[in-house]
């Protein structure tokens, strides 16, 4: 299916006899005691970190390639790039320069471009965009690195991709933290990159539609159980490894999710207007995971069903050992409640799953599962067996144990108050870049010392680096810089510089309605439709609808406001036109024998009807999907009696669909 990790399948095993013997002896030591252990010394858990890395760099000496990865793929994929997240957190513990090389190589082998280029509307290749901005900020004269992400990001903007292609719960992880990390870089870098307020609002508006619209279950994310369904053909109907009916919660699908809130929260301001979303969710699901880990410390394969595929598994174990050690350093999650089940994750992982040997797998990382997109993939998963890819669990072990080790460091205490308006055109000076700390150390500003930054409010970060990284650990901050237009005061309420204006398009189309302001930082922008308040924002002064519905037409405008006053824009008028009929028939033969399937184009929030031509005494159901190649067909309407005549049946939920499927079985 479109968004599976299923590049190839199945495993093989380990061969040697030494392997084998290891095998047995570490299962012994797997018992709910012996595993859950204590917390290991920053010394161990590093030197586990670079025992594993140091056995994938020996079999992967050339990190960058065409075709070199399993199945012919280039070293541009996820999985690579999963893996140099990893990597990266390693490189800002030990600082080993041959990590860091090691990563630019593979970054400047495709020049630093993504898979199919800046096109690229497949999620899972933004991940390798994501370390391409990391490793830009190590050296931030190194601005190409950024070019390519931030062209591939804007055209995902331009063109709506973002909700067409968030439709599985990996591209949460793949793609979020792209477009948190450039949301906090300063647009004058280079001229691709938009304001700080463009990227940050669209990924909220993705992950909203994710977690809370997109399918029949009105989002992948379960608001109860709090976790998320991999894709929408796990709703229902799964069969688990047993042959009996259960609930599916992928592991791994749901470490993605809580590894990509994780690291997006990590870079973004706490006054980002969804940051309590992103918080909530994360809590209630380290709240979710942490009652279902195994006595062991791993976690199974399906959390909702520990008989399906029972046993350990180290990629999801990695993901919620990361993310609850990461909640335990932010503040964010209660280290009495969740230290211990960190401490069981990270020892099943160290000394359950990796090698420590003296043959070649030392090193090696075992109960490791496979590219793919449920419990059934890359089985057996066992201490020996060898996935098809394995580089990617690599990659979230070594993120495990960079924020494990951080457990054992104090925190420098980082001071930085928001300084004072500056004029445009006044360069970055140590007047506003003057964050202190309380050990010494290195800041790394972002934006640079001398750079010239646009009219409004902007978002300053720095990166602190103590000295001392063996004791204390490296923490960030941020502050708000309003940049004022020349002749303009600190005091200036409001004034609209360029009104908006009214549009006429199709339902599919939809519409974006825009202006600009000046005045003092920060300004609200309240959008009205019809009298009535659609949209409330401190980050952006758009309002757009895409797709919208006929009912969206009408009269629009904006208040603008700040501390000193307020003004409204002017009233401009949006007609959506209707792009294809609002009724069609299907015709059923009184010989049916198949399913018929019928498909149209749809768009927005109308009603669909559909006209059926009925046998007396048939029962039919109507079914649907938004894709003919993938997913189940789910119901619509279920037990239509047969009138000998037309049945009309409305589909309500047509809503928010580009294209839906339609097809009608008898005898339901």
């Amino acid at each position: 299916m479109p968004g599976s990790e299923n590049i190839l399948s199945g495993a093989r095993a380990l061969p040697s006899a030494p392997c084998l013997l290891l095998s047995f002896l570490l299962g012994c030591l797997t018992t709910p005691h012996a595993v859950a252990g204590s917390m290991p010394s920053q010394a161990q858990i590093l030197s586990d970190m670079v025992l594993a890395n140091n056995h994938f760099t020996n079999e992967w000496p050339t990190p960058g390639c065409l075709t070199c990865l399993p199945g012919g793929h280039p070293s541009t994929i996820w999985t690579r790039g999963t893996y140099f997240e990893g990597a990266l957190a390693l490189y800002r513990i030990n600082h080993d320069l041959n990590i860091h090389n090691y990563a630019v190589q593979w970054g400047a082998f495709p020049n630093w471009g993504l898979r199919y280029g800046d096109t690229d509307t497949s999620p899972d290749d933004q991940c390798a965009g994501q370390e391409y901005i990391e490793l830009y900020q190590f050296d931030t004269t190194q601005t190409s690195r950024l070019t390519h992400i931030a062209n591939n990001v804007n055209y995902w903007l331009e063109n709506g991709e973002g909700l067409k292609q968030w439709t599985y719960v990996d591209s949460i992880h793949m793609s979020m933290p792209a477009f948190a990390k450039l949301s906090v870089l300063n647009s004058n870098i280079i001229s691709a990159l938009k304001t700080n307020y463009t990227y940050s609002p669209q990924m909220y508006s993705y992950f909203h539609n994710i977690k809370s619209v997109y399918g029949p279950s009105n989002g992948l994310y379960n608001a109860s159980d709090h976790l998320w369904w991999r894709d929408t053909t796990f709703l229902s109907n799964y069969t688990a490894s047993d042959g009996t009916k259960e609930k599916c919660y992928w592991s791994r699908g749901n470490g993605w999710a809580f590894v990509a809130l994780a690291r997006t929260m990590d870079v973004l301001p706490a006054n980002d207007p969804h940051y309590a979303e992103y918080l909530q969710t994360f809590r209630d699901m380290a709240a979710a995971l942490i009652a279902v880990q195994r006595s062991d410390g791993f976690w199974n394969v399906n959390l909702a069903y520990a008989n399906d595929y029972p046993g350990p598994e180290s990629s999801g174990t990695a993901c919620f050992t990361y993310g609850m050690a990461w909640g335990i350093n932010r503040g964010y999650l209660d280290s009495d409640t969740y230290l211990p089940a960190v401490i069981s994750g990270w020892n099943a992982l160290a000394v359950g799953a990796l090698h420590h040997s003296t043959g070649t797998d030392n090193g090696f990382l075992g109960y490791e599962q496979g590219s793919g997109d449920e419990p059934a993939s890359g089985q057996p998963v066992t201490y020996t067996s060898v996935p098809d890819f394995d580089d990617f669990g690599l990659g979230l072990f070594l993120l495990a144990g960079s924020q494990v080790y951080r457990l054992n460091q104090a925190q420098p205490v980082l001071t930085w108050t928001n300084p004072a308006p500056i004029t445009y055109g006044t360069a970055l000076s140590s007047t506003q870049l003057d964050a202190t700390a309380s050990v010494p150390g290195a800041f790394a500003y972002s934006p640079t010392n001398g750079a010239v930054l646009s009219v409004g409010a902007n978002t300053l970060s720095v990166l602190f680096t103590p000295t001392d990284t063996a004791d204390y650990t490296s923490v960030t901050g941020s502050v708000s810089l309003v940049v004022l237009q020349a002749g303009k005061s600190a005091n200036d309420p409001p004034a609209i510089t360029t009104q908006p204006t009214g549009v006429t398009n199709s339902t599919v189309a939809g519409f974006k309605l825009t202006l600009t302001a000046s005045g003092a930082a920060p300004m609200t922008y309240q959008w009205s439709f019809g009298g009535k308040v659609v949209q409330i924002s401190t980050a952006t002064a758009t309002y757009s609808q895409v797709p919208a519905t006929t009912r969206q037409s009408g009269q629009y405008s904006c208040l603008v406001t700040n501390a000193y006053g307020g003004v409204t824009s002017t009233v401009v008028s949006v007609l959506i036109t209707n792009a294809r009929p609002g009724r069609a028939v299907v015709s059923v033969p009184a010989n049916l024998v198949a399913p018929q399937i019928a498909a149209w184009t749809f768009s927005g929030n109308d009603d669909f009807v559909i006209s059926l031509n009925t046998v007396q005494g048939q029962t039919y159901e109507l079914q649907s999907k938004p894709d003919l190649a993938t997913g189940s067909w789910l119901p619509v309407v279920t037990n239509i009696p047969g009138t000998g005549g037309i049945v009309e049946i409305v589909d309500t939920n047509a809503s928010s669909r580009i294209q839906r499927f339609y097809r009608v079985e008898t005898g339901m």
